[in-house]
C-alpha cells in the first residue's frame, strides 16, 4: 500500500516544525513545496533507512500530494 502524502508550502513548513515532524513520524511523506514545486521531502528515519537500502521506491514523479496548503512567494 502506498505511504500517505501530505503537502506543506514553506511557509507552512517553517512557522510549524514540530507538525510536519509529527506528520513523518506517523508513516507519512511530507512534501515541502517552494513557489508551488515540490522542493524537499521529510521522512521518518527507519523509512528513509528503508528507502537507502533499496527496499521501498519512492519517486516524486509517481506521488500524488494530498492536502497542499497555500502557496507563498519564494523565501530565499
Amino acid at each position: 500500500m502506498p505511504q500517505p502524502i501530505q503537502t506543506l508550502t514553506r511557509a507552512e513548513f517553517v512557522a510549524d516544525v514540530s507538525g510536519a515532524m509529527q506528520l513523518a513520524a506517523e508513516g507519512n511523506t511530507v512534501f515541502i513545496t517552494d513557489d508551488g514545486e515540490p522542493a524537499w521531502v521529510l521522512l521518518d528515519i527507519d523509512r528513509c533507512r528503508r528507502l537507502i537500502a533499496g527496499a521501498t521506491e519512492l519517486r516524486p514523479d509517481d506521488a500524488r500530494p494530498q492536502g497542499a496548503g497555500h502557496e507563498r512567494g519564494r523565501h530565499r
